[in-house]
């Protein structure tokens, strides 16, 4: 009788931790959004970590606009607010990456932002705004220039050249 016995506990604890088990647990999303208070929590460990990068390669990018004009949209404004605390303490370059060839729209773009930043209060004597690549990490130049000329493979002997690996006889990456 007492082996029955516990053979019934035995069998009610399997049981009871199959069913604790199969409980579905709440995600990471879902624990931290469940207030306005973890929100807050959460999204203030990233924002200095963006202002970082930001501040990093001081760039804005046609995602900044609207789409086909000079006016920056909500992001670009976003952007620009934060960026001027730092452009105004310690002037800088602020870098427009575009991959449009419209040059009449790069340049109002260009004035627009050096408006608003002069709106917000920056003192436009100690900041630029250039189209250009942001900085950042990254090779200089010269050693650019050094590897291109010497390319990245070994030419055949029998002539003709060889295309880079992974190359493309059209020259598209």
């Amino acid at each position: 009788m007492r082996g029955k016995t516990s053979s019934l506990a035995l069998a009610a604890a399997v049981v009871s931790v199959g069913v604790a088990c199969n409980e579905r647990r709440a995600t990471f999303m879902e624990r931290t959004q469940d207030t306005e208070a973890s929100r807050r929590t959460v999204e203030s460990s990233f924002i200095p970590m963006i202002d970082n990068a930001m501040i990093h390669d001081m760039s804005i990018a046609d995602m900044h606009f609207v789409p086909h004009t000079a006016e920056l949209n909500d992001a670009g404004l976003m952007r620009l607010d934060r960026m001027a605390a730092f452009l105004d303490a310690y002037g800088g370059e602020v870098c427009y990456e575009t991959y449009t060839a419209d040059e009449a729209l790069i340049e109002e773009r260009l004035v627009h932002v050096g408006e608003y930043l002069e709106l917000v209060g920056c003192d436009m004597e100690s900041i630029s705004v250039e189209a250009q690549l942001s900085g950042g990490r990254g090779m200089s130049a010269a050693q650019a220039i050094e590897i291109m000329d010497k390319g990245t493979q070994v030419q055949a002997s029998g002539g003709g050249g060889a295309l880079p690996t992974g190359g493309s006889a059209a020259g598209g990456d």
